[in-house]
């Protein structure tokens, strides 16, 4: 385990000895990797069963996420509202706030903050928690306030490296979490959901011109 340690800190670290363009680029990849890697690591069977059972059960699901977490926010919706489930998202506060006290114990609110401290986000957690609403946390620090008050927390693992925010290989791990309970949430998934994706890939189909 020190072994893996040490190879993932060199990772992260190798950005800045670079001294050519293909280097660095190589080594922003190989940090994305290792932070893949580490993030597939921690998350357990039991975890992702809970969550895409939380998923499969829910009257709606709700995407909450500010700043560089809104991101993911969006591609989470932009990935299940494909499913037939009913999904909302909103990028303002405000309105995060407004749809999250919409919410009660049949829906589940999915809520996205790489250092799970941010104040606003805590705000609609705690306004979801008010609600009794199941929440799926996505955080980089899981002795945060939004991992331990929620149902279910997946860890995305992300080391700082100078010039640039560890929050990008976080988002970037948090998507994939997003990816893989997406695709398991349909693999598991009823005939409707099956018809649901099909009428979408029906849809988006006709956006594309043709060779």
């Amino acid at each position: 385990a020190e072994q893996i340690e040490q190879t993932n800190a060199e990772a992260f670290q190798d950005v800045e000895k670079q001294t050519t363009c293909k280097g660095m680029a190589e080594s922003t990849f190989n940090s994305s990797r290792s932070s893949l890697d580490r993030t597939s690591q921690v998350m357990t069977e039991a975890d992702l069963k809970r969550a895409v059972e939380l998923l499969l059960n829910a009257r709606s699901i709700g995407f909450y996420g500010l700043g560089g977490s809104a991101v993911a926010a969006l591609d989470g919706y932009h990935k299940f509202v494909r499913t037939g489930i009913p999904c909302a998202h909103n990028s303002d506060y405000d309105m995060q706030l407004m749809q999250a006290a919409q919410m009660n114990a049949n829906d589940v609110a999915v809520v996205i903050s790489h250092t799970g401290r941010n104040q606003q986000t805590l705000q609609v957690l705690a306004t979801l928690n008010s609600q009794n609403v199941p929440i799926i946390a996505l955080t980089s620090f899981g002795n945060s306030p939004l991992a331990k008050d929620s149902t279910v927390a997946f860890i995305s693992v992300a080391e700082e490296i100078n010039y640039r925010s560890e929050g990008l290989t976080s988002l970037i791990a948090q998507m994939s979490i997003i990816d893989s309970l997406f695709l398991m949430t349909t693999v598991h998934g009823n005939i409707e959901m099956a018809e649901s994706l099909g009428r979408v890939r029906e849809a988006i189909s006709q956006t594309r011109t043709e060779l």
